[in-house]
């Protein structure tokens, strides 16, 4: 009689995603194999850029005169510095090694440790040139167009959540908007009165009924059929990240967006014990080594990474493997979200509105 073996959750795993992350790029080598060995990176550069949030684009240079651009989660001096450590790693080889680049650049330990946002910065540009040598778009590198459309949400901006005339005020502006956005993400800072991307130390009582009242406001204002989000920049404890969930859950919001420190840690799994709403975190992690202890414990159930500090397109590729993994693993499922940048995985991107809906103004930003 024949013996029936159990794949366990570790077994699956291991089959399915975990040992074949790089697979992915089996594909990609095969369309680039004609100009292998043909273009030879000449020169790496961050250029500054005003009105970009601090970060700044990189440009790869080659003696075939195309050249590659991405977007690095590091100013422009920064991404200088770092790009002086990786020159030896990229000029004078071909660019179309883009596996190859990645590994040896997130390898780095000595005498400083990869910077992934440069990194990041620099694998964007890569795939973008390996587009530019090889005249097809990045999505087919990747693996081809996996759908026409994408659903956006953009941002509940020029509001003040505690007064109830404002909220309307902003639901009336959203609602005349020609883009059709259905899902919004507020800020948590706001009604706590808290300055945003810094961490606060645990919120009083008061605090926390403002964070209720602003919510409900908001709420109340754009009805059932536009969604919204708890929108936080780490600025909160464990312990104040369960009381704003709580308060906050009757109002039925999409997700709880990056509460406290990014890096795992106790915390994650407390809130999570606390509460139905989903969580969501990611734009601040690092590659799979990151992701992965949230996946491990449950800890999310949204995962958000940015390309311009994740990793690039390459890292990017990557931690939507191991989600895959989890989720054909049983666990929950892990929905893919990104942030200004698009990939195949995406399925709701962080979108900047033009200006002339009147909500984000800005002046053109120039390169330094």
């Amino acid at each position: 009689m024949g013996m029936t073996h159990v794949r366990t959750r570790r077994d699956v795993l291991r089959w399915i995603g975990l040992a074949p992350l790089a697979g992915f790029l089996g594909e990609f080598r095969a369309l680039a194999a004609p100009l292998a060995g043909k273009v030879k990176i000449t020169a790496v550069k961050a250029m500054a850029v005003d009105h970009m949030a601090g970060n700044c684009l990189i440009r790869v240079d080659t003696d075939a005169g195309l050249s590659g651009i991405g977007e690095a989660g590091a100013t422009g001096p920064i991404a200088r510095a770092r790009i002086e450590t990786m020159k030896p790693l990229l000029i004078g080889k071909d660019p179309l090694d883009l596996g190859v680049h990645w590994e040896k650049m997130t390898s780095l330990m000595y005498n400083y440790v990869a910077h992934i946002p440069t990194v990041s910065g620099i694998d964007i540009a890569l795939w973008d040139l390996a587009g530019e040598l090889l005249n097809q778009p990045v999505h087919v590198l990747l693996g081809g167009r996996y759908r026409e459309t994408i659903p956006m949400y953009s941002h509940g901006e020029n509001v003040n959540m505690l007064d109830k005339g404002s909220c309307r005020e902003w639901t009336q502006r959203i609602r005349a908007r020609p883009e059709g956005f259905t899902v919004y993400k507020n800020n948590l800072n706001e009604p706590l009165g808290v300055p945003q991307r810094v961490y606060s130390a645990s919120l009083t009582t008061q605090q926390i009924r403002n964070a209720r009242i602003g919510f409900d406001n908001a709420r109340e204002a754009v009805g059932d059929d536009i969604d919204l989000a708890v929108h936080a920049h780490g600025e909160l404890d464990a312990l104040s990240s369960i009381q704003i969930a709580k308060v906050v859950e009757s109002m039925n919001p999409l997700w709880f967006e990056d509460p406290m420190n990014p890096v795992f840690h106790q915390g994650w799994m407390d809130l999570r014990r606390s509460t139905t709403i989903r969580i969501l975190t990611g734009e601040k992690l690092e590659m799979v080594r990151q992701f992965r202890p949230f996946l491990d414990n449950g800890a999310i159930d949204i995962v958000h990474p940015d390309l311009a500090f994740s990793g690039g397109i390459t890292g990017v590729k990557k931690d939507r493997r191991l989600c895959d993994a989890f989720a054909h693993a049983g666990g929950v499922a892990q929905r893919w979200f990104a942030c200004d940048d698009v990939c195949e995985c995406t399925v709701w991107v962080h979108h900047r509105e033009p200006l002339q809906s009147g909500e984000r103004a800005s002046t053109p930003g120039a390169i330094r």
